[in-house]
């Protein structure tokens, strides 16, 4: 391996033992470009930049590393499925203060219908696009948001969340059914738990406990529902007895009929 400087200043050349340039530090542009070979920096080394860089091409970080922003290591938080392994997010914006370091943006100008957004990706696939494919199955978590609060012990605890996952027992290609779900933590010691969904068939349902008001088009319901339940369902009345105390249970028919008299009466047989 050789170093020179060029007669004409304009940069100083490494040279490997065939002579060829593997790295040129370019006193005229001031910068530092690489030809070939990998570029290494050791544990502890520090790179200071005093400006904004521009990157021609993609920048790649191996898996198993990650992009820290605001902090020199990674946190540990709960996982979207489970609080059961807690671990670090390859990539994290940490911050301190108020407003824009701990904030992200996305902008898109065009004269276009297109919006910004984010985009989740699930495969069984092992392998990231390797040109194999292998489809998600019934319940599978499509993507979401989740929110693990500082519990004076960690950041471990699951205490929101609002997902996409499959709705559908038969999944294929193009035709994917799918569910809105949020779950909350109630508080005083209980568990995370459902509390809104929107099913594949467009039926909603609200939970607390067992109390709940279901709303839908096609869905099955049961002839018999929770204690407290209030079920709006248009279509074919329900089929058999309502035997549930404190409930309003109604087709649409139904519930035409109900308002019109201007009482709530056993209409349902």
């Amino acid at each position: 391996m050789s170093v020179g400087l060029t007669h004409d200043g304009q940069s100083h050349p490494i040279k490997d033992h065939q002579g060829r340039i593997i790295l040129e530090f370019l006193t005229a542009a001031g910068g530092i470009r690489q030809h070939r070979g990998t570029f290494q920096l050791d544990s502890g080394v520090t790179v200071t930049i005093n400006s904004s860089p521009t990157f021609g091409a993609d920048v790649v970080i191996s898996n198993g590393f990650g992009f820290l922003l605001g902090h020199p290591s990674q946190v540990n938080n709960a996982r979207l499925g489970t609080e059961a392994s807690p671990d670090a997010a390859e990539f994290q914006q940490l911050g301190t203060g108020v407003g824009n370091d701990s904030k992200m943006t996305l902008g898109n100008w065009g004269a276009n219908a297109e919006g910004p957004g984010f985009g989740f990706i699930k495969s069984r696939d092992p392998v990231i696009a390797d040109g194999t494919f292998a489809i998600v199955t019934d319940n599978d978590v499509l993507g979401g948001w989740f929110a693990t609060p500082d519990d004076g012990a960690d950041y471990a605890t699951l205490a929101a969340v609002d997902l996409f996952e499959v709705d559908d027992g038969s999944p294929a290609a193009g035709d994917i059914g799918t569910a809105k779900v949020i779950r909350l933590m109630p508080g005083g010691g209980g568990a995370l738990r459902t509390t809104w969904s929107q099913r594949a068939d467009a039926s909603i349902e609200v939970v607390n406990g067992a109390p709940k008001m279901t709303m839908g088009t096609v869905s099955a319901f049961a002839s018999t529902q929770p204690t407290n339940a209030i079920v709006l369902r248009g279509g074919t009345a329900f089929a058999g007895a309502i035997t549930t105390a404190s409930g309003l249970h109604a087709s649409a028919t139904i519930l035409v009929k109900v308002i019109a008299d201007g009482t709530v009466s056993n209409v349902e047989t």
